[in-house]
């Protein structure tokens, strides 16, 4: 199975919503992450499976539909993700039904927005595997049956007006993130 991209910065903020997507993965199985571009819906994505990972007992699989404009490919990328062979003789929606029936799976599709129009195909792929979860991010929901939308906001900045203290600034994620992020690209900062 295809390996899971490793950040190369800490994961900041977040945890209350990676409790709610927990939560809500234990009675959905088409969840889609929403929000901007840049919002963090792929770090938040990448967090889960660390917390998650133990429960899927058949794996998880990150699908990476960034460079994907054809909705055709989309299910042979999943494919290819679990190591699935597309051969001319089987359609690959049979070949990964057959694989993926009766395999407690995680599949993370990043980036569905580039290839919206594969809702419908990854919707009918979690119909019909009743043990797969399909944690999807996109700028804009699926619109397919059974599909549970959580909106991703930017993360919270402090009021400036009252909470000026350096201190309590540094404990506000957003402040923190800016903090990491610019001491990365500043040693000293």
């Amino acid at each position: 199975m295809a390996s899971m991209p490793m950040p190369l910065s800490s994961f900041v903020g977040r945890s209350a919503e990676i409790e709610r997507i927990c939560s809500l993965l234990s009675s959905t199985r088409l969840l889609t992450l929403t929000g901007a571009g840049g919002v963090g819906k792929t770090r938040l994505a990448l967090a889960l499976v660390h917390v998650l990972a133990p429960e899927y007992h058949g794996g998880a699989v990150f699908v990476d539909l960034a460079p994907l404009s054809d909705p055709a490919l989309v299910l042979p990328a999943v494919a290819a993700a679990f190591g699935i062979q597309d051969t001319a003789t089987r359609p690959i929606f049979d070949a990964l039904i057959d694989a993926l029936r009766d395999r407690h799976v995680l599949v993370i599709a990043d980036n569905v927005e580039q290839v919206i129009d594969a809702g419908a195909d990854l919707a009918h792929l979690v119909a019909h595997c009743p043990e797969l979860t399909l944690l999807a991010t996109s700028r804009e929901p699926l619109r397919v049956t059974g599909e549970t939308e959580y909106p991703i906001a930017p993360l919270q900045v402090p009021d400036v007006g009252r909470d000026l203290d350096p201190e309590r600034l540094r404990e506000n994620p957003a402040v923190s993130l800016f903090v990491q992020r610019a001491s990365a690209v500043r040693p000293g900062f």
